[in-house]
């Protein structure tokens, strides 16, 4: 009924693996912990973050740069709406320069 390409998870797993080019592939590692070995799955955190980095789609959502934002032009009562524009934010970049 809802017209779907796949019927089980294998397939959707295949069919997202295949049509999402530019993604970067998973993974497999098995570890063992105290006796046991489970799987682990993962991608490339750097491959992850250059297709983040180099796509345009994100372009207008990425942030480079702190921000202040105020009320009015006094800069009296500042605004806190966002990750980069909080103090903590702040005082974290001037503690690594």
């Amino acid at each position: 009924m809802l017209r779907l390409s796949f019927r089980t998870v294998k397939e959707l797993n295949y069919f997202i693996d295949n049509n999402f080019a530019g993604r970067p592939s998973f993974h497999c590692k098995v570890v063992e912990i105290g006796g046991e070995c489970p799987v682990f799955y993962y991608r490339d955190a750097l491959e992850c973050i250059r297709l983040l980095l180099g796509d345009p789609q994100y372009a207008l959502d990425l942030v480079f740069a702190l921000e202040r934002h105020y009320t009015g032009h006094e800069h009296k009562s500042h605004l806190y709406y966002k990750k980069y524009t909080c103090d903590w934010w702040w005082t974290i970049q001037v503690c690594y320069l």
